[in-house]
């Protein structure tokens, strides 16, 4: 077995400190996204989804868009549109599509409080 003296041990030791902070400096940075994980293939997936549920047509919100028409939304974007989604219905990630929903109905109108007319007079028959 040999034996190590000073000079040898310290550049062995400085070499593992260079090593692991080139290892940290790379940890450090953000890890690249995967190919599954880019927006186009979560769209592409969702489309799919529904496709196989047999919903058509099928219409994303658009990213640079917002405002442009679109029918698949959460449960509480049906919701401030005037529709409920039906018991019983399933969910896509935590979206529905416009054929899963109703249109909430409108709430009759409340009868009025209090008399309408005067008190009834007794009718006498002469």
């Amino acid at each position: 077995m040999t034996q190590l003296d000073q000079t040898q041990l310290a550049q062995i030791v400085s070499a593992v400190i260079q090593a692991l902070q080139v290892q940290g400096a790379a940890s450090t940075k953000p890890a690249p996204q995967a190919a599954g994980d880019s927006l186009e293939a979560k769209d592409r997936r969702l489309v799919n989804t529904f496709s196989r549920r047999g919903f058509k047509p099928i219409i994303l919100m658009d990213r640079n868009d917002p405002y442009k028409d679109y029918n698949i939304r959460p449960y509480k974007g049906w919701i401030k549109l005037g529709r409920v989604v039906r018991k019983g219905e399933r969910s896509v990630f935590g979206l529905f599509h416009i054929d899963q929903t109703d249109v909430i109905p409108a709430k009759p109108a409340p009868a009025p409080k209090g008399k309408l007319f005067g008190k009834a007079k007794p009718h006498v028959v002469a």
